[in-house]
Protein backbone atom coordinates (compact mmCIF):
# COMPACT_ATOMS: atom_id res chain seq x y z
CA UNK A 1 0.00 0.00 0.00
CA UNK A 2 1.44 3.49 -0.97
CA UNK A 3 2.24 5.79 2.17
CA UNK A 4 0.14 9.13 3.17
CA UNK A 5 2.83 11.27 2.18
CA UNK A 6 3.11 8.79 -1.49
CA UNK A 7 -0.71 9.76 -2.19
CA UNK A 8 -0.91 12.91 -1.52
CA UNK A 9 2.12 13.59 -3.79
CA UNK A 10 0.41 12.53 -5.68
CA UNK A 11 -2.23 14.91 -6.36
CA UNK A 12 -0.37 16.88 -8.24
CA UNK A 13 2.78 15.92 -10.47
CA UNK A 14 4.26 19.24 -10.87
CA UNK A 15 4.28 19.69 -7.02
CA UNK A 16 6.09 16.17 -6.81
CA UNK A 17 8.50 17.22 -9.67
CA UNK A 18 9.62 20.22 -7.14
CA UNK A 19 9.25 18.09 -3.95
CA UNK A 20 12.22 15.49 -5.64
CA UNK A 21 13.86 18.64 -6.94
CA UNK A 22 14.21 16.48 -10.37
CA UNK A 23 12.21 18.35 -13.02
CA UNK A 24 13.15 15.60 -15.55
CA UNK A 25 10.28 13.82 -14.21
CA UNK A 26 7.62 15.44 -15.57
CA UNK A 27 7.46 13.85 -18.51
CA UNK A 28 3.84 12.72 -18.26
CA UNK A 29 2.24 11.25 -21.54
CA UNK A 30 -1.04 10.89 -23.66
CA UNK A 31 -3.96 12.50 -22.64
CA UNK A 32 -7.02 11.91 -19.89
CA UNK A 33 -7.93 13.65 -16.47
CA UNK A 34 -5.73 14.95 -13.80
CA UNK A 35 -6.10 12.21 -12.33
CA UNK A 36 -4.95 9.68 -14.84
CA UNK A 37 -2.22 11.64 -15.76
CA UNK A 38 -1.08 11.55 -12.63
CA UNK A 39 -1.79 7.67 -11.79
CA UNK A 40 0.30 7.11 -15.29
CA UNK A 41 2.98 9.67 -13.82
CA UNK A 42 2.74 7.55 -10.66
CA UNK A 43 3.35 3.63 -12.27
CA UNK A 44 6.38 4.92 -15.12
CA UNK A 45 8.15 6.28 -12.52
CA UNK A 46 6.94 4.80 -9.16
CA UNK A 47 10.59 3.12 -7.94
CA UNK A 48 12.33 6.39 -9.07
CA UNK A 49 9.88 8.15 -6.46
CA UNK A 50 9.98 6.01 -3.67
CA UNK A 51 13.79 5.72 -3.69
CA UNK A 52 14.20 9.39 -4.05
CA UNK A 53 11.15 10.19 -1.25
CA UNK A 54 13.13 7.74 0.91
CA UNK A 55 16.98 9.70 0.15
CA UNK A 56 15.33 12.86 0.63
CA UNK A 57 13.72 11.72 4.32
CA UNK A 58 17.53 10.38 5.07
CA UNK A 59 19.15 13.31 4.50
CA UNK A 60 16.87 16.43 6.02
CA UNK A 61 18.96 18.58 7.65
CA UNK A 62 17.85 19.97 10.65
CA UNK A 63 18.37 24.10 11.61
CA UNK A 64 19.96 24.14 15.18
CA UNK A 65 18.23 27.21 17.58
CA UNK A 66 21.44 28.83 19.43
CA UNK A 67 21.16 31.68 21.43
CA UNK A 68 25.48 32.19 21.14
CA UNK A 69 27.90 31.25 18.38
CA UNK A 70 30.61 30.53 21.21
CA UNK A 71 33.76 28.07 21.13
CA UNK A 72 31.73 24.90 21.18
CA UNK A 73 29.30 26.35 18.52
CA UNK A 74 32.09 27.16 16.25
CA UNK A 75 33.48 23.68 16.57
CA UNK A 76 30.01 22.23 15.57
CA UNK A 77 29.90 24.88 12.45
CA UNK A 78 33.11 23.11 11.43
CA UNK A 79 32.40 19.77 11.79
CA UNK A 80 29.11 20.71 9.46
CA UNK A 81 26.92 21.44 11.73
CA UNK A 82 24.15 24.65 10.94
CA UNK A 83 23.01 27.02 13.61
CA UNK A 84 19.91 29.44 13.45
CA UNK A 85 19.47 32.43 15.82
CA UNK A 86 15.88 33.94 16.81
CA UNK A 87 15.10 36.96 16.65
CA UNK A 88 17.87 39.19 17.43
CA UNK A 89 16.92 42.61 18.18
CA UNK A 90 19.70 44.22 16.40
CA UNK A 91 19.09 42.56 13.28
CA UNK A 92 15.17 43.60 13.89
CA UNK A 93 16.26 47.05 13.91
CA UNK A 94 18.63 46.41 10.48
CA UNK A 95 15.01 44.68 8.77
CA UNK A 96 13.25 48.19 9.50
CA UNK A 97 15.86 50.38 8.79
CA UNK A 98 16.20 48.46 5.15
CA UNK A 99 12.33 48.54 5.00
CA UNK A 100 12.18 52.38 5.13
CA UNK A 101 15.53 53.18 3.20
CA UNK A 102 16.78 50.31 1.13
CA UNK A 103 13.75 47.61 0.48
CA UNK A 104 11.31 48.41 -2.64
CA UNK A 105 9.20 45.85 -4.38
CA UNK A 106 9.04 47.65 -7.59
CA UNK A 107 13.27 48.31 -7.86
CA UNK A 108 14.39 48.74 -11.20
CA UNK A 109 17.38 47.04 -12.35
CA UNK A 110 18.79 50.40 -12.87
CA UNK A 111 18.13 51.28 -9.26
CA UNK A 112 20.04 48.57 -7.73
CA UNK A 113 23.13 49.26 -8.18
CA UNK A 114 22.84 52.72 -6.26
CA UNK A 115 20.89 50.67 -4.05
CA UNK A 116 23.82 48.46 -3.14
CA UNK A 117 26.26 50.88 -2.99
CA UNK A 118 24.55 52.95 -0.18
CA UNK A 119 23.75 50.34 1.69
CA UNK A 120 27.62 49.01 1.64
CA UNK A 121 28.43 52.45 2.43
CA UNK A 122 26.08 52.86 5.67
CA UNK A 123 27.93 53.25 8.99
CA UNK A 124 24.67 52.43 10.07
CA UNK A 125 24.10 49.44 8.67
CA UNK A 126 27.20 47.94 9.95
CA UNK A 127 26.61 48.94 13.21
CA UNK A 128 23.98 47.21 13.84
CA UNK A 129 24.70 44.26 11.88
CA UNK A 130 28.29 43.83 14.17
CA UNK A 131 25.51 44.89 17.22
CA UNK A 132 23.79 41.45 15.85
CA UNK A 133 27.15 39.89 15.36
CA UNK A 134 27.54 41.18 19.68
CA UNK A 135 24.11 39.76 20.82
CA UNK A 136 24.68 36.43 19.05
CA UNK A 137 28.41 36.13 21.39
CA UNK A 138 30.72 37.12 18.99
CA UNK A 139 33.93 39.02 20.60
CA UNK A 140 34.61 41.52 18.11
CA UNK A 141 38.38 42.01 19.06
CA UNK A 142 39.08 38.56 17.93
CA UNK A 143 36.81 38.22 15.08
CA UNK A 144 37.37 39.76 11.84
CA UNK A 145 34.58 40.18 8.81
CA UNK A 146 34.39 41.01 5.11
CA UNK A 147 32.23 43.51 3.70
CA UNK A 148 28.24 44.04 4.40
CA UNK A 149 26.30 42.85 1.36
CA UNK A 150 22.87 43.27 0.53
CA UNK A 151 21.15 41.08 -1.80
CA UNK A 152 18.30 42.27 -4.66
CA UNK A 153 17.28 39.15 -6.28
CA UNK A 154 14.15 40.13 -8.69
CA UNK A 155 11.79 37.22 -9.92
CA UNK A 156 13.31 35.30 -12.86
CA UNK A 157 16.28 36.58 -12.29
CA UNK A 158 18.69 34.09 -14.24
CA UNK A 159 22.00 32.68 -12.12
CA UNK A 160 24.46 35.17 -12.55
CA UNK A 161 27.45 34.80 -14.95
CA UNK A 162 30.29 35.04 -13.00
CA UNK A 163 32.52 35.71 -15.76
CA UNK A 164 30.80 39.13 -16.27
CA UNK A 165 32.91 42.21 -15.18
CA UNK A 166 29.17 43.33 -13.58
CA UNK A 167 30.17 40.69 -11.14
CA UNK A 168 33.87 41.32 -10.64
CA UNK A 169 33.72 42.88 -6.73
CA UNK A 170 30.92 40.60 -6.19
CA UNK A 171 28.55 43.45 -4.69
CA UNK A 172 26.56 42.95 -7.52
CA UNK A 173 25.59 39.59 -7.60
CA UNK A 174 21.96 38.50 -7.27
CA UNK A 175 21.84 34.62 -7.78
CA UNK A 176 25.07 32.61 -7.38
CA UNK A 177 25.64 29.03 -8.93
CA UNK A 178 26.98 26.27 -6.65
CA UNK A 179 29.81 27.26 -5.04
CA UNK A 180 31.84 26.90 -1.10
CA UNK A 181 33.61 30.40 -0.22
CA UNK A 182 36.32 28.39 1.13
CA UNK A 183 37.72 27.93 -2.48
CA UNK A 184 38.31 31.05 -3.15
CA UNK A 185 39.38 32.83 -0.12
CA UNK A 186 41.05 29.51 1.16
CA UNK A 187 40.21 29.99 5.02
CA UNK A 188 38.59 27.17 6.73
CA UNK A 189 37.81 28.69 9.77
CA UNK A 190 35.34 31.30 8.00
CA UNK A 191 31.92 31.60 8.44
CA UNK A 192 28.76 32.56 6.60
CA UNK A 193 26.15 35.01 8.73
CA UNK A 194 22.90 35.01 6.41
CA UNK A 195 19.69 37.04 6.94
CA UNK A 196 16.45 37.89 5.07
CA UNK A 197 15.15 41.21 5.46
CA UNK A 198 12.05 40.82 4.46
CA UNK A 199 9.89 37.33 4.29
CA UNK A 200 11.09 34.50 2.49
CA UNK A 201 9.96 31.13 0.53
CA UNK A 202 11.54 28.24 -0.47
CA UNK A 203 11.36 29.81 -4.06
CA UNK A 204 13.34 32.93 -3.16
CA UNK A 205 16.23 31.95 -0.81
CA UNK A 206 19.63 30.41 -0.18
CA UNK A 207 19.92 26.74 -0.36
CA UNK A 208 22.27 24.42 1.17
CA UNK A 209 23.32 20.93 0.44
CA UNK A 210 24.34 19.22 3.88
CA UNK A 211 25.36 15.74 2.20
CA UNK A 212 28.16 17.34 0.26
CA UNK A 213 30.31 18.72 3.31
CA UNK A 214 32.12 16.46 3.20
CA UNK A 215 32.10 14.91 -0.29
CA UNK A 216 33.90 16.46 -3.01
CA UNK A 217 32.30 17.58 -6.04
CA UNK A 218 34.01 18.92 -9.61
CA UNK A 219 34.76 22.52 -9.24
CA UNK A 220 37.17 24.82 -11.36
CA UNK A 221 39.35 26.21 -7.77
CA UNK A 222 42.83 24.73 -9.33
CA UNK A 223 42.39 27.51 -12.13
CA UNK A 224 40.88 30.57 -10.27
CA UNK A 225 43.35 32.81 -9.11
CA UNK A 226 42.82 36.12 -7.14
CA UNK A 227 45.74 38.22 -9.03
CA UNK A 228 44.69 37.44 -12.33
CA UNK A 229 40.94 38.08 -11.45
CA UNK A 230 42.21 42.00 -10.48
CA UNK A 231 44.62 42.14 -13.45
CA UNK A 232 41.75 40.93 -16.15
CA UNK A 233 39.26 43.45 -13.92
CA UNK A 234 41.71 46.41 -14.34
CA UNK A 235 41.57 45.77 -17.91
CA UNK A 236 38.03 45.13 -18.37
CA UNK A 237 38.30 41.61 -19.38
CA UNK A 238 36.24 39.15 -18.38
CA UNK A 239 37.18 36.17 -15.35
CA UNK A 240 35.30 34.01 -13.10
CA UNK A 241 34.40 36.44 -9.32
CA UNK A 242 35.22 33.35 -8.09
CA UNK A 243 35.31 29.34 -8.08
CA UNK A 244 32.39 27.32 -8.92
CA UNK A 245 30.78 24.02 -8.78
CA UNK A 246 30.98 22.49 -12.40
CA UNK A 247 29.42 18.93 -12.19
CA UNK A 248 27.05 18.19 -14.88
CA UNK A 249 25.25 15.02 -15.83
CA UNK A 250 24.55 12.46 -12.98
CA UNK A 251 26.70 14.41 -10.75
CA UNK A 252 24.91 17.45 -11.13
CA UNK A 253 21.33 15.48 -10.62
CA UNK A 254 22.51 13.72 -7.32
CA UNK A 255 23.95 17.06 -5.92
CA UNK A 256 20.72 19.13 -6.67
CA UNK A 257 18.78 16.21 -4.94
CA UNK A 258 20.27 17.38 -1.88
CA UNK A 259 18.94 20.86 -1.78
CA UNK A 260 17.54 22.27 1.79
CA UNK A 261 15.86 25.57 0.79
CA UNK A 262 16.45 27.78 3.98
CA UNK A 263 13.44 29.44 5.69
CA UNK A 264 13.51 31.82 8.13
CA UNK A 265 12.04 34.95 9.31
CA UNK A 266 13.25 38.71 9.27
CA UNK A 267 15.10 39.09 12.68
CA UNK A 268 16.67 35.50 12.13
CA UNK A 269 20.46 34.89 11.67
CA UNK A 270 21.79 32.13 9.78
CA UNK A 271 25.19 30.65 10.60
CA UNK A 272 27.05 28.02 8.81
CA UNK A 273 30.77 27.53 7.82
CA UNK A 274 31.54 28.45 4.59
CA UNK A 275 32.95 25.28 3.05
CA UNK A 276 29.14 24.17 2.90
CA UNK A 277 28.15 23.80 -0.66
CA UNK A 278 25.36 26.00 -0.94
CA UNK A 279 23.93 28.47 -4.18
CA UNK A 280 20.67 31.09 -4.19
CA UNK A 281 17.37 29.69 -5.33
CA UNK A 282 16.33 30.95 -8.62
CA UNK A 283 13.86 33.44 -7.55
CA UNK A 284 10.35 31.62 -9.00
CA UNK A 285 8.48 33.81 -7.14
CA UNK A 286 6.33 37.10 -7.59
CA UNK A 287 8.25 39.18 -5.51
CA UNK A 288 12.40 40.21 -4.91
CA UNK A 289 14.45 38.40 -2.45
CA UNK A 290 16.08 41.09 0.05
CA UNK A 291 19.13 39.41 1.69
CA UNK A 292 21.89 40.49 3.97
CA UNK A 293 25.28 38.51 4.86
CA UNK A 294 28.48 38.70 5.66
CA UNK A 295 31.55 36.03 6.33
CA UNK A 296 33.98 36.21 9.28
CA UNK A 297 36.72 34.37 10.79
CA UNK A 298 37.64 33.86 14.24
CA UNK A 299 41.70 35.18 14.77
CA UNK A 300 42.49 32.47 17.44
CA UNK A 301 40.90 29.91 15.12
CA UNK A 302 42.84 30.67 12.28
CA UNK A 303 46.57 30.88 13.72
CA UNK A 304 45.83 27.37 15.32
CA UNK A 305 44.56 25.89 12.19
CA UNK A 306 41.72 25.27 13.46
CA UNK A 307 38.51 24.98 10.81
CA UNK A 308 36.37 22.59 8.30
CA UNK A 309 37.73 20.18 5.84
CA UNK A 310 38.89 21.15 3.17
CA UNK A 311 37.75 17.98 0.70
CA UNK A 312 38.12 19.62 -2.88
CA UNK A 313 39.32 23.05 -2.98
CA UNK A 314 42.65 23.49 -4.92
CA UNK A 315 43.11 26.90 -5.45
CA UNK A 316 47.28 27.80 -4.81
CA UNK A 317 46.82 30.87 -3.23
CA UNK A 318 47.56 31.74 0.41
CA UNK A 319 44.42 32.36 2.29
CA UNK A 320 43.12 36.05 1.54
CA UNK A 321 43.16 37.67 4.77
CA UNK A 322 43.63 40.90 3.07
CA UNK A 323 39.76 40.37 2.21
CA UNK A 324 38.65 41.12 6.32
CA UNK A 325 39.18 44.00 8.27
CA UNK A 326 38.73 44.04 12.29
CA UNK A 327 34.73 44.64 13.34
CA UNK A 328 35.68 47.18 16.29
CA UNK A 329 37.41 49.69 13.67
CA UNK A 330 34.72 49.14 11.05
CA UNK A 331 31.29 49.18 11.96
Amino acid sequence: MRSETVNCLLQNALLLSTVLFDPTLVSVSGHGTTNEMVTEFFEVHEKNILEKITWKSSTAMALIETKLVNRKVRQSLYGGKVFVLRQLPSLLKLCELSRTHYLDNSITEEEIEATLRKYEKSKETRYLFASALTEAGVVLKTTNWDRLRLRIQKPGTDVDVVSDNKYGTGRFSSTLPLHRDTWASNIQCQINWWAPLSTITEKRTLQLFPSFFKKPVSNNSASWNLETLKKRRNESKSYPQMPICTASGEELSSIMCDSIPIVIEPGDMLVFSSAHLHSSVPNTSSLPRFSTEIRTYHKGDFEHRIGAPNVDGQCSDSPHLSWFTEIAGDS
